[in-house]
C-alpha cells in the first residue's frame, strides 16, 4: 500500500531555521550567505505578517495563494500579500526605499536620512528606559 504524499511544513520559522543553518555552512560563498542574510532579516522582521503564516487553497487555486501573493486586488496594491507588507498605507512613504521589481541597488542619501528618520521616531516612541530588558 502506498503511503499518501505528505507535503512537507514550509512556513515562516521554517524558512528562518533553514537561513540560519545555511550561513552556518564554511563552503557557501559571501555572496551567497549575503543573499541568505536579506532574506532572513525579511523573515524575522516579517514574523508578525500573517501571509507568511497561511494559504488560501480553493479549487481555481489548488497550490495555494502563496501567502496572498496570488490573491490580486485592484487599486494601491498588487495582492493581498503586498497589503500586508506595506502596513495597508502605514508605511507607504518607505516603499521607495526597494520598490518592488526593480533592480537592488545601494540606497542614496535621501534614503538613508528615511531609514535615520524612522529609527528615530520609533526610538522616541519606545525608549530603550521603557522596554523590558529580558529578565525575570
Amino acid at each position: 500500500m502506498a503511503l499518501p504524499y505528505l507535503m512537507p511544513e514550509v512556513n515562516i520559522i521554517w524558512a528562518i531555521n533553514q537561513s540560519a543553518s545555511i550561513l552556518k555552512v564554511s563552503t557557501v560563498k559571501t555572496s551567497g550567505k549575503s543573499t541568505i542574510f536579506g532574506f532572513l532579516t525579511h523573515f524575522v522582521s516579517d514574523l508578525h505578517q500573517p501571509m507568511h503564516a497561511t494559504s488560501r487553497f480553493t479549487n481555481d487555486v489548488p497550490g495555494g495563494d502563496e501567502g496572498g501573493n496570488l490573491f490580486p486586488l485592484k487599486g494601491t496594491w498588487r495582492n493581498l500579500h503586498a497589503m500586508w507588507d506595506d502596513g495597508c498605507g502605514a508605511l507607504s512613504k518607505y516603499n521607495d526605499l526597494r520598490p518592488f521589481g526593480k533592480p537592488k541597488v545601494p540606497l542614496d542619501g535621501a534614503q538613508i536620512e528615511s531609514v535615520q528618520d524612522l529609527a528615530k521616531d520609533l526610538m522616541k516612541q519606545y525608549p530603550e528606559k521603557d522596554l523590558q530588558s529580558g529578565q525575570p
